[in-house]
């Protein structure tokens, strides 16, 4: 009995271990979206019919269970998604923003919610307005 018990703590353990080495916890939802948390100092909370989960970052999301498919551990970021604010870019620089059609949004045109490519000339990046 004895040898069972430690066994099964050694397991939990070396499943411990083994999740601290990735960065980021994916989330998939039953429409097929994704949703990336940072793995630091993760908490997970049920209530009801939804898991939040927080991160040392202080990153919270909530998810219905009746909508997350899968989540699994991963070493990278998989959304391509990047943040992007105005202290990203510099004054008088050329950005234009690209719609996911492709079509180029009017320059100073209000943005709705949604995906968009916005494009600099140092890089380009994809932003998700929530």
């Amino acid at each position: 009995m004895k040898k069972i018990l430690v066994l099964s703590l050694l397991s939990i353990l070396a499943i411990g271990m083994r999740a601290a080495e990735y960065d980021y916890l994916v989330f998939t939802m039953t429409d097929g979206t994704t949703e990336v948390v940072a793995s630091e100092n993760l908490t997970f909370t049920f209530d009801d019919s939804n898991l939040t989960v927080t991160n040392g970052s202080d990153v919270t999301k909530t998810f219905a269970l009746t909508n997350l498919q899968k989540m699994e551990f991963s070493t990278e970021n998989t959304t391509g998604i990047s943040t992007l604010s105005a202290n990203t870019l510099t004054t008088g620089q050329d950005v234009v923003i690209y719609d996911t059609n492709g079509r180029q949004m009017p320059s100073g045109s209000k943005l709705s919610n949604g995906f968009y490519i916005v494009k600099t000339p140092n890089r380009t990046v994809k932003v998700h307005i929530k």
